[in-house]
């Protein structure tokens, strides 16, 4: 089924150019003699010229064009020794348009989080838009077509987690589609709003979410950072009820970084450069709901350098990072289990 874009007038103008120029013998009459070099509009990536002000016809012999970030019609050339259509002998000058050549899609610059919920998959990072519109910083792909979340927000995004129907969004943004927030807001799939009353909402603002994890109905956020709301020192990782902040014990140390969280259902596991969750720590520890438990017996605990990834899967804890050795002196590389009284390492068994 074909795809009805909306285009400037002088791509419009252009297109009528193209489509009376099918043939070589029109290329060789003094009408075309009369069309102007396509690439003395352009940019060198292939872009019209800003503000050109363009006037006349154009020839696109040789060039193919493609839709560009958020549609925008982009063109590059077709090699010599292309061919596109037809037989050896076919007229090479011969532009043929076609879905073939759809240029870049995605995102225009870098993704670092990813959250599912049903069909829809969101992404938040630092970027623009998509190939098809434009959306700052988090966008929503439904399986057929890109949606931007009202205005999205005006920082990179670093964080993303659901709860319900809730999507909460984290990063080192102030404002999220023209709500002022403190690094972290929630869209309802409608609009934005703040996580409590600002300004005495969110995360300390100086400092960043590294991870977001829901448990039930509630969401545990963490990275670096000394304070919540308004003003709770919660030291690196906080509990939001859905209308209210809470501290888990003493949190970390103040120094400290959070860069994983993981649950099952029960505690709350977080990973990264810990040296205390509650009791001094190897660079993990679990939350039971009430208070903070190394994975091991210290000093034989945890992972003897940073943990940056955390899933569940099958009862076991799956743990990966920049460690070689866990439990005091398994032998792991970047790679362990923990059974919930165990450690061990990948390995096949023979």
């Amino acid at each position: 089924m074909a795809k009805w874009v909306q285009l400037p007038p002088v791509v419009v103008s252009l297109l009528l150019v193209f489509s009376f120029i099918g043939s070589s013998a029109l290329s060789q009459s003094s009408s075309a003699s009369s069309l102007l070099p396509l690439e003395s509009i352009l940019n060198p990536d292939g872009s019209f010229h800003s503000g050109a002000g363009l006037t006349g016809s154009f020839d696109p012999a040789g060039w193919h064009m493609f839709l560009g970030p958020h549609g925008r019609p982009m063109f590059s050339r077709v090699p010599e020794t292309s061919h596109i259509y037809g037989s050896a002998g076919s007229d090479t000058g011969d532009v043929h348009w076609d879905d073939s050549y759809p240029g870049p899609v995605g995102a225009d610059e870098m993704v670092v989080a990813i959250a599912v919920r049903g069909d829809d998959i969101y992404f938040g990072g630092s970027f623009t838009g998509t190939e098809a519109i434009e959306a700052s910083n988090i966008v929503c792909w439904d399986g057929t077509s890109w949606k931007a979340l009202g205005t999205g927000v005006d920082k990179p995004v670093t964080a993303l987690a659901f709860v319900d129907c809730i999507h909460y969004v984290a990063g080192g943004f102030s404002n999220a589609g023209g709500v002022p927030v403190n690094g972290i807001a929630a869209w309802n799939d409608t609009s934005w709003s703040s996580l409590g009353q600002h300004p005495l909402d969110g995360v300390d603002p100086s400092r960043w979410v590294g991870a977001m994890i829901s448990m039930g109905s509630e969401l545990f956020v963490a990275g670096r950072f000394k304070t919540v709301g308004s003003g709770i020192v919660v030291n690196n990782i906080a509990r939001w009820d859905g209308s209210t902040w809470h501290a888990l014990g003493s949190g970390t140390d103040p120094l400290d970084y959070i860069l994983a969280l993981a649950t099952d259902g029960v505690s709350v596991f977080i990973g990264g450069y810990i040296t205390y969750g509650g009791t001094p720590a190897h660079n993990i520890s679990r939350w039971n709901g009430t208070v903070w438990h190394t994975l091991g017996t210290y000093p034989n605990d945890g992972c003897n350098d940073a943990v940056r990834a955390l899933t569940f899967a099958h009862g076991t804890l799956y743990v990966g990072g920049d460690f070689t050795a866990v439990g005091g002196s398994v032998g792991a590389t970047h790679i362990a289990t923990w059974d919930s009284s165990h450690w061990s390492s990948l390995r096949v068994r023979a």
